[in-house]
């Protein structure tokens, strides 16, 4: 819920870019992984489920179009552990990949809300960004290569977003040969991406789906040996490209899992 937003242009559309998505869960194991380490475990799960329940309550009762987790939660956030929760809103603020040190944290995104105390302003990305990675993880296998591989693999946990990484049309959605479940995306240049091994898959065809929106979840179907994610591009021409080179091109790269 942290890493959620809305569609700019089309507030019903909830999109999520999966490298914030991966940022906020890296910092969030990094927070338990620490507690447990100093002995503050107990304390360390009662912010988080302080946390849990502010953003259960933000996801329910709150509009969700014009107001985020990260200004509804803020405080929460930000009691997680003096280390770490600075880290966490800076990255959330920024909508970037990377988060940075508390001391860099407190020095962007802030603005005054009357009352002489700074506030962290949320960033928005999707609207300013034309493409994101399909999902985060660990690349397991690339392109080509000996078994003349068409894509490449993902691996993240059972249930980990996937999302759009351009605007588009499904053309295929469900059931597929070898890849279990999948999810096909004519995108308006008319390149193809396919998403496969797909757990759940949340579009249909004919749909249209924008930039981060999430069509489906990471799965183990199909010839697979773990959860994973297989991704491929092709070209306009009809020829599948390296995705990792595509997506570079393009300005983005998959955020791994620390």
């Amino acid at each position: 819920m942290l890493s959620l937003t809305t569609d700019a242009a089309e507030p019903t559309v909830e999109v999520v870019d999966p490298s914030v998505w991966q940022t906020v869960a890296n910092i969030t194991i990094a927070t338990v992984e620490s507690a447990e380490a100093n002995g503050s475990l107990g304390d360390a799960l009662a912010v988080l489920g302080s946390l849990a329940g502010c953003l259960l309550e933000w996801a329910l009762f709150t509009d969700t179009a014009t107001t985020s987790a990260l200004s509804s939660c803020g405080n929460e956030i930000t009691g997680i552990d003096t280390s770490i929760g600075p880290r966490l809103m800076a990255a959330l603020a920024r909508g970037v990949a990377v988060a940075t040190s508390p001391d860099e944290a407190d020095t962007h995104d802030e603005t005054d809300d009357g009352t002489g105390t700074p506030t962290q302003t949320p960033g928005t990305w999707n609207g300013t960004r034309e493409f994101v990675a399909p999902s985060a993880g660990t690349v397991t296998s690339g392109f080509g290569g000996a078994r003349n591989h068409g894509g490449i693999d993902i691996a993240n946990s059972l249930g980990a977003p996937i999302v759009a990484v351009a605007d588009g049309e499904v053309i295929n959605a469900g059931p597929a040969q070898g890849y279990g479940m999948w999810v096909r995306i004519r995108h308006d240049d008319g390149t193809i991406t396919t998403y496969g091994h797909n757990n759940t898959n949340l579009v249909t065809v004919g749909q249209r789906v924008k930039t981060g929106q999430k069509i489906a979840t990471i799965g183990n179907r199909g010839n697979s040996t773990g959860p994973h994610l297989h991704f491929e591009v092709e070209t306009p021409a009809g020829y599948k490209t390296d995705p990792l080179k595509w997506l570079a091109d393009r300005g983005v790269s998959i955020v791994g899992i620390d």
